[in-house]
């Protein structure tokens, strides 16, 4: 199982089930916010990775989250592989996300 979203300039990401229960294990603040991180990367702000320039973090605001976390990071790999009949096609998945505490998002 996975979950297929495009971000704010229309690039494919995937979530599969085994990172969400990887994420959900590692940083309980965002269990029962799965729609959240889809939205983070749907709607948040993209930086790339310093050390890995495939890498990129998604961004977002979110008052939801338990105190003291309001804002949430989805770190996002972006590849190419080749499709069953040769096309160069984008792999893009999510590989981690967070909760973190960011002052006066207000």
């Amino acid at each position: 199982m996975h979950w297929m979203v495009q971000d704010r300039k229309g690039r494919p990401v995937y979530l599969t089930q085994e990172r969400w229960n990887h994420i959900t294990a590692r940083h309980p603040e965002l269990d029962s916010h799965l729609t959240d991180v889809l939205d983070t990367v749907r709607l948040g702000r993209r930086r790339q990775g310093k050390r890995d320039p495939n890498t990129y973090t998604y961004r977002r605001a979110c008052p939801r989250l338990p105190v003291p976390y309001n804002l949430i990071v989805v770190a996002v790999v972006f590849r190419w592989q080749e499709s069953p009949d040769s096309e160069t096609v984008p792999n893009n998945f999510v590989v981690s996300a967070w909760g973190k505490c960011v002052p006066s998002m207000e």
